[in-house]
């Protein structure tokens, strides 16, 4: 079934957020694709081609999945931040994907995580990478198939390399470092994060928060190089020896 892509009125939200919080209690309802339809829970979005269908039964596992799809619905960066700065746009898509991004358990109760996955929060901007749905897009449509790392996993997990790396705006936004995080921590053969990449406790020597956490090589070394000027390439040869030399070898 396809819905016109739109933005839950206040009323709507605080309905989603009523039923988040029965959900997280043990309720079984269905996801209340009621408030996707009617001019008391939505108005449509316009983008620069009018209006964008989006449809609930397409074939989605991973987090890749759909990136991929709403990035081909979205095609500008003009629309893309229509929907990213629009919290009721968001939790529109939350509701309208709800069975990927929740799991059902056994007994038929959802197992729902805090609001922020299903409403984005953009007041505070370090959180907003939590949205299930609009931080999967927005990685997607800034790298693609390189944005691997954080896309892999099923579309209901917030994977710890999100977490990682997300939150640091500097990071995330930038090509040239998404790009030497391929590399480091990607498994070619396994198609999948290499394994104890992304592990804090402890903490892997070279690992991912060894490359991008408090006192990593990022923070140290991008408060002296541009990393928006430099190549992937040129970012490795400042890479400390030997600690990432096996993540870049993969041998692990």
């Amino acid at each position: 079934m396809k819905f016109q892509l739109g933005s839950l009125s206040e009323s709507a939200l605080s309905k989603f957020v009523e039923y988040l919080d029965s959900s997280r209690n043990g309720g079984t309802d269905e996801p209340p694709y009621h408030l996707l339809e009617g001019d008391e829970n939505v108005s449509p979005v316009l983008f620069s081609n009018g209006t964008v269908e989006v449809d609930r039964e397409v074939e989605i596992s991973t987090r890749m999945d759909l990136g991929r799809y709403l990035s081909g619905l979205i095609t500008t960066d003009e629309d893309l931040s229509r929907v990213l700065d629009d919290r009721g746009a968001g939790a529109f898509l939350a509701i309208l994907f709800f069975e990927r991004i929740c799991q059902r358990r056994r007994d038929g109760s959802w197992d729902v995580k805090a609001n922020d996955r299903y409403i984005p929060n953009l007041k505070q901007r370090t959180r907003f990478y939590r949205h299930l749905v609009q931080s999967t897009l927005s990685v997607f449509k800034l790298h693609g198939d390189k944005g691997r790392l954080y896309l892999c996993q099923p579309a209901h997990i917030h994977p710890e390399t999100m977490e990682q790396i997300a939150s640091r705006e500097e990071l995330i936004l930038n090509p040239n470092v998404i790009e030497l995080a391929d590399r480091l921590y990607w498994d070619d053969e396994g198609q999948s994060v290499k394994v104890n990449a992304a592990d804090n406790a402890p903490v892997q020597d070279g690992g991912l928060l060894r490359f991008v956490g408090p006192g990593s090589f990022c923070e140290q070394f991008g408060a002296v190089y541009d990393f928006w000027s430099m190549s992937a390439d040129e970012i490795s040869h400042l890479l400390p020896r030997p600690e990432f030399d096996r993540w870049l070898e993969q041998e692990i």
